[in-house]
């Protein structure tokens, strides 16, 4: 089990968080990758890494989740990664980066991740990066109802609370009232992020989908489902 080992080899500290724990183990595959000389950490920065992984993720999600076919994600990587080389190193560069121990290939030839829980944790902080763009992040969030155990919304919860976005969750559940999957998506990400039982105190909820949220915490007196 490909995170199971970074706890173990790594020795990652027990008392972080979860979203924490998983950043943690994700920095360590990329090192272990590095020392095996199979990246070139002067020409593929962490960052790009994990920017790349997010794309990856943010295609799987448009696809239903069926894998992104190495084409398609060699494109993806190619805007990403600023280096200075040759279209043929390039070419290279790009192909191991379908390579990284974070994916495995399907038998059509489709990439996709090794492990469910590294695609949430890359779809988590991909919707993070989408916040100054409320456009785009709308766009994102009605792609599909996030399940609400998904450690997708708990990693961008945890960046919402402890970068007091709370109230910016809050004017997107407003914005996108009785748009379905957006202000279903919105709504919980409001509930993990505030953690209080007044989290959805003015939010209009009558008569909107709401199924498969789950209200832990939150003070429903007087509000009809």
């Amino acid at each position: 089990d490909l995170l199971a080992e970074q706890f173990v080899v790594g020795k990652l500290e027990k008392d972080l968080s979860e979203p924490q724990l998983i950043e943690a183990a994700v920095s360590r595959i990329i090192d272990r990758d590095v020392d095996k000389g199979f990246i070139q950490e002067d020409l593929t920065p962490k960052a790009e890494i994990v920017e790349f992984a997010e794309a990856i993720a943010a295609e799987d999600l448009e696809r239903g989740f069926t894998g992104v076919p190495a084409e398609d994600a060699r494109e993806l990587a190619k805007p990403i990664f600023s280096t200075e080389l040759d279209d043929e190193s390039l070419e290279v560069l790009v192909s191991r980066m379908t390579q990284l121990a974070f994916f495995s290939a399907t038998p059509s030839g489709q990439v996709q991740f090794a492990q469910e829980l590294l695609e949430q944790y890359f779809l988590g902080s991909w919707i993070i990066g989408l916040f100054p763009h409320r456009d785009t992040l709308i766009r994102a969030l009605g792609l599909r109802a996030i399940p609400p155990d998904w450690l997708t919304l708990r990693v961008a919860a945890a960046w919402i609370s402890s970068e007091m976005k709370v109230e910016d969750t809050r004017s997107l559940a407003m914005q996108t009232v009785a748009r379905g999957t957006v202000f279903k998506n919105a709504i919980q990400l409001t509930i993990l992020a505030a953690n209080r039982s007044s989290a959805l105190r003015g939010i209009p909820l009558e008569r909107q989908d709401l199924a498969g949220v789950l209200f832990d915490y939150v003070d429903l007196g007087g509000v009809s489902l």
